[in-house]
Parts: structure tokens; sequence; C-alpha cells
């Protein structure tokens, strides 16, 4: 996988220091606006409502906009150019895909910035190994739930840790299968 390089720049100062959530994608794509559509309606409405979601990605539409009104812990920034700095210093992405095609880009570079993964198994086709939480059962509530919660406990230094591994050995020898189990075994 090519990484770019505002990755490997990512700043350690803020990681961990908010708490909120990404979702990151393309929202003029039904498969990720499916799936906001779907947390949104089953997964938000047990959150605490101080709980902050950024809405990452090209796509967002005033049209979108409004049909998520009612949900005002989320938050739209709508494309940027260098998206990382954010989804690094979150606490995960969320990404409860229930279609997709092979590998999900969006699950590979925020891995490559050190932020767990909450997602289905569709997002994580084609990637051996997780960092966080891969719901083998997806679309279920208390899983997310769940998942959300052990994220918070995860540590500076382990997210460090994690990022400087996976930039190191993943991002390098594009996900050669071995490293990739030595690396998670090892972690």
């Amino acid at each position: 996988f090519y990484l770019p390089a505002e990755i490997y720049n990512l700043s350690r100062d803020n990681l961990c220091r908010e708490f909120y959530y990404v979702f990151f994608g393309a929202w003029n794509r039904e498969e990720n606006l499916s799936s906001l559509r779907w947390f949104a309606k089953n997964v938000l409405p047990k959150v605490s409502p101080q709980t902050k979601f950024k809405v990452i990605g090209s796509g967002v539409t005033e049209e979108l906009r409004r049909e998520f009104c009612g949900y005002p812990n989320l938050e739209f920034t709508g494309f940027i150019d260098n998206p990382y700095q954010i989804i690094a210093d979150a606490v995960a992405v969320i990404a409860p895909l229930k279609l997709g095609a092979g590998v999900k880009v969006k699950v590979v570079e925020s891995l490559a910035c050190g932020t767990p993964v909450i997602g289905s198994e569709v997002a994580f086709e084609g990637i051996p190994f997780a960092f966080g939480f891969t719901l083998e059962i997806p679309f279920l509530t208390d899983l997310y739930l769940d998942a959300m919660q052990k994220a918070k406990t995860l540590t500076f230094e382990q997210r460090l840790e994690f990022r400087e591994l996976f930039q190191k050995n993943i991002g390098a020898k594009c996900a050669d299968r071995k490293i990739v189990e030595y690396i998670w075994t090892n972690y």
C-alpha cells in the first residue's frame, strides 16, 4: 500500500486528547452512506449526546447535512486535503460497511495513523489483521457500543507503538502477510 507522506509526519501532540470518533469515506457512495445511516439509526440513540463524531470525506452535500440534522453530535467536515491528523487524534474510526469490494484504503490509512478501526468483516476484507476491534457479527448495536468503550482504554503509548510498527513494516513492505502476522502476534 502507498501511504501518503502526511501519515508519516503526524504530530504526536494531540493523540488521545479529545474524545471523538471518525467516519471516513466518500459520502456519495452508497456503501458508505448506508453504513452511516445504519449507525445513526441503531447506535447513536444509545450513545451519550456528548460523544462526538466527525464525518470526513468528499460528497457531503446540503441534502446530506439536512438528512442528519437531528444528530447534533455528528459533525460533517466534508473533504479535507489532509485528514490524517484528525484521524490520528480520534479514539477510533468506525466502518460498519455492509457492501464493498477489495481492500478498504480508508481502513489501511486509519491503521497507519495508529487509530483502531471498529468495523464489520467487509471493512477488513483483504487485510490480514486489525488493530482494534473487528466485529465478526456485524450490525449488532451492543458490539459497537462495547468496542467504542474499549477503544478509549488504549493508551497513548500503545497507539504510538502500533503506528510506528505499522508505518515502518507495512507501509514500506506493502503488507507482506508474514510481517503483518508477526507484528500482530507480538503486539
